[in-house]
């Protein structure tokens, strides 16, 4: 789970947080069906985000930009210590209404979904990177008012699918 918050302070009415996404073959599909379904949790996710102090993360190496130093960003729930191995994250125990926050509004969407991590990135354009640690099903949230990006993702019976934004969906924070 990858919520993606825009830096747009500004923005009026926060209607720019979802995408309905095109695939190569023309497809149309929503991105998140939690915009629809999830637009009150979504909008205090999204409050939530804004007022934290974004720890800056140095060592994400695969994800950060050539010229940046750090990226705002931290992993909440389960990581894997070297010396210890796994264990809760640190920001899990910092952030905690945070996590409580995100893993209602997961539950709402998808009961069954199955996750032990949730990766905040906040305001930065990642390097195009493969998610190698990932085990089982990802899900990739954006909210926020941001633009540009891309997203790719792998099907084992496709190959690889490169999806754009064709249209945004008004309404969902």
């Amino acid at each position: 789970i990858l919520p993606i918050v825009g830096d747009d302070e500004d923005d009026k009415g926060d209607d720019a947080a979802c995408a309905v996404v095109e695939d190569d073959d023309g497809k149309k599909t929503l991105l998140s069906s939690l915009a629809q379904s999830l637009k009150q949790r979504g909008l205090e996710v999204l409050r939530t985000l804004r007022t934290i102090k974004w720890p800056m993360n140095t060592t994400r190496n695969n994800v950060r930009p050539n010229e940046a130093t750090s990226i705002p960003g931290f992993t909440l729930g389960i990581v894997h210590d070297y010396a210890s191995g796994p264990c809760m994250s640190t920001h899990t125990h910092r952030f905690q209404e945070l996590t409580k926050m995100l893993t209602q509004w997961i539950y709402m969407e998808d009961p069954s979904f199955r996750y032990t991590t949730i990766q905040v990135n906040g305001s930065f354009g990642s390097k195009m990177h493969v998610d190698s640690n990932n085990r089982g099903p990802s899900k990739i949230v954006g909210i926020g008012p941001y633009t540009g990006g891309n997203l790719w993702y792998y099907d084992p019976y496709k190959g690889k699918i490169a999806l754009k934004v064709v249209e945004r969906l008004h309404g969902f924070p």
